[in-house]
């Protein structure tokens, strides 16, 4: 019901996306005016949380500039300068300016490979397909989580995600005694 309002205070020009309790404004800026009509928008949504009485914290607002042409310009709430970031994480996804997935793609192969080195740990059995089958379970999604968003294209990323599986398959080709698969 709160957020039903937000396309009424938003100026034309500006675009606004929600999920759940996050919040993007953003706007293509070319000019003064482009710089003005978005630092508008962002007051406006300032103004608009007060009048709801709704707790916006602005010490984790940050501005993310895109383009190598991009100006970097200051933005401001409430007299508050924003940080300015070059990484932002948005639904568990981490995005650079450069739109290279290279970040995301580490954080996600620590993950994964947690997690099969716990199943690995966790289980003393010498059946192969129930690791495969936990495998595919418990691993298998933190790879693929968002891929369509941040599929990697470059060769170093695409290898160090396929690494995951290499390892898994060498550890547990010698924990069960068999041939590598």
């Amino acid at each position: 019901m709160y957020t039903n309002s937000i396309k009424d205070i938003i100026p034309t020009g500006v675009a606004v996306k929600i999920y759940a309790d996050d919040t993007k404004i953003y706007a293509k800026v070319n000019n003064d005016e482009d710089f003005m009509l978005l630092q508008e928008a962002i007051n406006r949504f300032y103004e608009w949380t007060l009048s709801l009485d709704l707790l916006l914290s602005v010490g984790k607002c940050n501005v993310v500039h895109f383009g190598r042409r991009n100006q970097f310009r200051e933005y401001f709430i409430n007299n508050t300068k924003l940080l300015k970031t070059d990484t932002i994480r948005d639904l568990g996804v981490i995005l650079t300016t450069d739109f290279k997935f290279s970040e995301q793609t580490r954080e996600v192969v620590n993950k994964a490979s947690r997690r099969s080195n716990w199943i690995l740990r966790s289980f003393a059995i010498k059946d192969i397909d129930v690791y495969i089958r936990l495998f595919d379970t418990y691993v298998l999604f933190i790879l693929t989580y968002g891929s369509p968003i941040w599929n990697p294209y470059l060769r170093k990323d695409k290898l160090l995600l396929q690494s995951v599986y290499n390892k898994f398959s060498r550890k547990l080709a010698f924990k069960c005694g068999t041939v590598a698969l």
